[in-house]
């Protein structure tokens, strides 16, 4: 997982999404479309939220041995969320306040959400060509 992949991630899932719609049968189409978009939507917040922020967090450590350690999520209990937002704002500008930060993860969660409910908004308009 790196940041550098992010150029490629929208293409691999508009890719992805196009080959479920033509590969699934009419009736079936929005089903699948809706366990893709879920899917992705589930990695996407696994990667950010147990991957990404706990590295960036200092929760995760490289070892001597060069491996990651694991992050256990019982951690966060023990020094609480506002020590977590403290650490992200490490080196940040200084517009990127504590509410800044909780403002844009709120954004990012609501935007998570309203993508992965559009299957159902665009429901009559899923077609391929070969239709």
């Amino acid at each position: 997982m790196g940041w550098y992949m992010y150029a490629v991630a929208s293409a691999e899932t508009t890719l992805l999404v196009a080959g479920f719609v033509a590969a699934i049968p009419e009736r079936w189409r929005l089903w699948g479309l809706l366990i893709v978009t879920i899917s992705v939507a589930a990695a996407d917040l696994y990667s950010v939220h147990l991957v990404s922020i706990p590295y960036h967090t200092g929760f995760t450590a490289h070892l001597q041995n060069h491996s990651v350690s694991s992050f256990h999520v019982g951690r966060i209990r023990e020094i609480g969320l506002s020590e977590v937002v403290q650490r992200l704002g490490v080196n940040k500008p200084r517009w990127m306040t504590a509410s800044a930060l909780l403002a844009a993860w709120g954004a990012y969660v609501l935007a998570t959400l309203v993508l992965t409910s559009l299957p159902f908004a665009i429901r009559g308009q899923i077609r391929t060509s070969a239709d």
